[in-house]
């Protein structure tokens, strides 16, 4: 099967459990991955990453091949939602709202667990945050947890963000780092005792729960966030990977 991948992301250092289950795909069909452009290429599928109204999701959804999309946050309700045969999505909470709206949802997802592992070592750090210094992060429940702080990620590019920064910036408990490589994440993941993802049930941070429980850490969410919840109970047992990711986007396309 030719297929076109097709996402928008400036980090050249990307390698996580999307990454790794593309790669596995790539070794039985013919994938062309498409960066923030697309050329002319003729396929029997395209699949996109990204949220429902982004760039590269409405150009996809015009193309005349059967398509699939890869999302984890963003809106639910969109007009273009109808427009895929295969909805992929992160969590059991989110496909349960896409198939509410009567889309083929089907929850695939895992980490990159070659590279996210538990090294079983020291932890000087009490509590770690992952992520971008957004509003919907709500850093300022982050910065009441307890102890010795790490917050680490990028500052969205609209301005009214820069206020999440800077308050993370002006605690005394808390240590902010730049967004850093997949590597270096590793070893902060494995230096952590806790992860605390603060962010609403719009917002991310279903990755993180992944890479944060193969590492060792516990991992704490808040109530408010049913989608999170979830997540974590289902997972924190038993962690799938990218293989078992890999293993459901081959058995849905092969239904196409």
């Amino acid at each position: 099967m030719k297929i076109s991948f097709v996402y928008k992301l400036d980090d050249p250092n990307w390698n996580d459990g999307l990454k790794r289950a593309i790669d596995m795909l790539g070794e039985k069909h013919e994938i062309k991955k498409h960066n923030g452009t697309y050329t002319n290429y003729f396929c029997d599928l395209v699949i996109c990453w990204g949220a429902f109204g982004s760039w590269q999701e409405q150009f996809v959804s015009e193309l005349p091949f059967k398509k699939a999309i890869c999302v984890a946050g963003g809106p639910i309700s969109h007009p273009n939602i109808h427009k895929y045969d295969i909805v992929f999505v992160e969590t059991k909470w989110h496909q349960e709202q896409f198939r509410n709206l009567g889309v083929n949802a089907v929850v695939a997802f895992g980490t990159n667990s070659d590279l996210f592992r538990n090294m079983n070592i020291e932890r000087p750090i009490d509590y770690l945050s992952v992520g971008a210094f957004a509003k919907w992060k709500r850093h300022e429940l982050f910065l009441k947890k307890p102890g010795r702080k790490v917050a680490v990620g990028y500052m969205q590019p609209d301005g009214i963000e820069k206020e999440c920064y800077e308050m993370c910036i002006q605690d005394p408990d808390t240590l902010v780092i730049p967004q850093i490589n997949p590597d270096a994440l590793f070893w902060l993941y494995n230096q952590s005792k806790k992860v605390s993802i603060t962010s609403t049930v719009m917002g991310g941070g279903e990755r993180t729960v992944l890479e944060a429980l193969s590492c060792g850490c516990d991992v704490e969410v808040e109530q408010d966030n049913p989608k999170l919840v979830q997540l974590l109970q289902s997972v924190k047992n038993n962690v799938p990977n990218y293989i078992d990711y890999a293993l459901v986007l081959e058995r849905e396309i092969s239904k196409l």
